[in-house]
């Protein structure tokens, strides 16, 4: 069951993998800060980020380097973490989100949630 999923919208600037880390730290920050969720199992199809995160794959880039040191002090937040990777197949939800992000250029995430996180940018 899914307690809470929504979309983010990260600008052009960032590379496929730098906006799934930031994806991810605002998930996990998200549903400890704002919904105070302890538990989090993450779905991704996003097998580089999934292998790096558990430590399997080696990251090299230092963008990538600097967001895996911030995903892992949004892990330190909750009681229990777990990801797993899922087919792109198996992922719909996923690429409905993203494309209301790219077309709406917004995030679903509250005001409140935003302003918790610091990302409220208007």
């Amino acid at each position: 069951e899914h307690l809470w999923c929504g979309n983010i919208f990260v600008d052009g600037t960032q590379s496929i993998f730098e906006a799934e880390y930031v994806a991810l730290i605002v998930g996990v920050e998200y549903a400890s800060k704002v919904l105070g969720v302890r538990r989090v199992e993450v779905e991704s199809s996003c097998d580089v980020v999934v292998q790096q995160v558990r430590g399997i794959f080696k990251v090299n880039r230092e963008s990538l380097q600097k967001l895996l040191i911030k995903e892992k002090e949004a892990e330190e937040l909750l009681e229990d973490f777990s990801i797993a990777e899922i087919k792109p197949s198996e992922n719909s939800l996923c690429k409905i989100l993203a494309e209301e992000a790219l077309s709406t250029k917004k995030s679903s995430l509250s005001p409140k949630g935003l302003d918790i996180l610091n990302l409220n940018k208007d």
